[in-house]
């Protein structure tokens, strides 16, 4: 019984190893289904010719973006660089068109480049009043201790000395001045961008809240004062009457000129402005002279501003019309 028992089990056992090793029907069938592949050589390039000729004839393959959209797969933010790109090559050839009309389209396009986050905070009526006569008021004591210092070490007589009335001479002479001042102010406003950039941007700032008369005290105060600090004290108080105390007076006054918006080209254009205002006052020895010229080409700086705004706003109107 023993015997015929492990017989069993070795058959058994020799079944399902049979079964593991064996392949299933189903499995048979499929391969007997399967082509069989071509590991020669000549077979290759059959295979090669036949996928080259399908290519031809039935053209590339298309995706399936393709065949529903029309065109490729594309992401949204992709859409998106594509509008902006668009924009950015139109407003480039806008931008060369403008190009050939000449300088005064070029001085409006300097004014036009500010880009949005440049300007300056918005101040009320106000607060330009007050912020004007506080800093008049400070320059005026300033400019009183640095004369008494001066006259008590030396100063040239004619330079500390009371000023007299404007004759013909020094009123044409403080006239002068302000041509001067005023047409090289528009010249570096139609070549320079970034000293119309900081002049606009500081005039924005001061002008826009005030109204038109309201030019004549800001011009008369910032003239006044400041002349009679850096004329009227501080050049006297170099204790030179000749170009030395000119440019000494003239480097403080373009460098106090750099802030409220102002960059460096603006300082060293009123340090140029500043020296023809010395210059005036050591040839006439009468300080009312720079004072009027500064008074009048603040004002007139003003009436610029004033007329460049009145033309944007009419050129944007009719933009905006077409």
């Amino acid at each position: 019984m023993a015997s015929q028992g492990s017989r069993g089990g070795v058959g058994r056992a020799i079944k399902r190893s049979s079964r593991r090793w064996l392949p299933s029907p189903a499995t048979t069938r499929t391969r007997m289904r399967m082509p069989r592949r071509r590991h020669n050589s000549e077979g290759l390039v059959c295979f090669a010719q036949e996928n080259r000729e399908n290519r031809e004839t039935k053209g590339p393959q298309r995706s399936w973006a393709e065949e529903v959209y029309g065109e490729k797969a594309f992401r949204p933010e992709e859409k998106t660089q594509e509008a902006a790109l668009n924009a950015q090559a139109l407003s480039l050839d806008v931008a060369a068109s403008i190009d050939d009309h000449g300088g005064e389209d070029r001085l409006q396009r300097n004014e036009e480049d500010l880009v949005q986050g440049d300007e300056l905070p918005q101040v009320s009526r106000g607060q330009v009043f007050t912020a004007c006569a506080g800093t008049s008021v400070l320059f005026v004591f300033l400019a009183g201790w640095l004369r008494s210092f001066a006259t008590a070490h030396g100063a040239p007589e004619s330079l500390v000395s009371d000023p007299e009335g404007l004759g013909l001479k020094t009123g044409a002479l403080a006239l002068g001045c302000t041509a001067m001042v005023t047409l090289g102010r528009v010249a570096l406003l139609s070549v320079n961008q970034d000293f119309a950039r900081a002049t606009r941007r500081s005039n924005d700032q001061v002008l826009s809240p005030l109204k038109p008369y309201d030019y004549v005290w800001l011009a008369l105060l910032t003239g006044a004062s400041e002349e009679l600090l850096f004329r009227g004290a501080l050049l006297p108080a170099t204790t030179y009457d000749d170009w030395r105390a000119v440019l000494i007076s003239a480097a403080v006054f373009g460098y106090f000129h750099r802030s409220g918006g102002r960059n460096w080209v603006f300082a060293i254009w009123s340090t140029v402005v500043g020296a023809v205002y010395g210059a005036a006052f050591v040839h006439s020895g009468n300080l009312l002279v720079p004072m009027v010229a500064h008074s009048c080409s603040n004002l007139a700086s003003a009436a610029i501003w004033r007329d460049s705004n009145k033309r944007r706003g009419e050129q944007n109107k009719s933009d905006g019309g077409v």
